[in-house]
């Protein structure tokens, strides 16, 4: 397929808020077709994230492309299977990127960029 938009420099254009927890501040951007979060720290030296938590609750009729891995040790290789978020129990778990489809045809996709030193993103099914 044609790539839908070829430039030298894309424009980044956004709503940010800056949320300040001290030390640490929480990014949120709303561009036009999706959104972002970021955690940021003043901290030196190593820091220690012991959980971060997204919660996704998705209506019925939605239903979720879910690349399910066997364990975190994933080669980002496997097969997309639709499910009904509500028929995915806590043992099952998907590395990303992965798409949400909505029951009136929207789509969201889940990814995550920027990963220095930090752990990937998981998806985990909650029935």
């Amino acid at each position: 397929p044609v790539v839908r938009q070829k430039s030298a420099t894309i424009q980044e254009h956004c709503n940010e808020l800056r949320l300040n927890f001290g030390s640490h501040t929480l990014v949120l951007r709303a561009y036009n077709e999706g959104f972002a979060y970021r955690f940021e720290s003043a901290e030196s030296g190593e820091l220690y994230i012991l959980d971060e938590i997204l919660d996704l609750r998705l209506p019925p009729g939605d239903s979720i492309y879910f690349a399910e891995e066997e364990s975190f040790m994933s080669h980002n290789e496997r097969l997309y299977i639709k499910y009904a978020p509500a028929d995915l129990s806590s043992k099952q778990f998907a590395s990303l990127p992965d798409l949400i489809e909505t029951q009136n045809g929207l789509k969201i996709f889940i990814s995550e960029s920027d990963l220095h030193d930090y752990a990937g993103m998981w998806l985990q099914g909650t029935g």
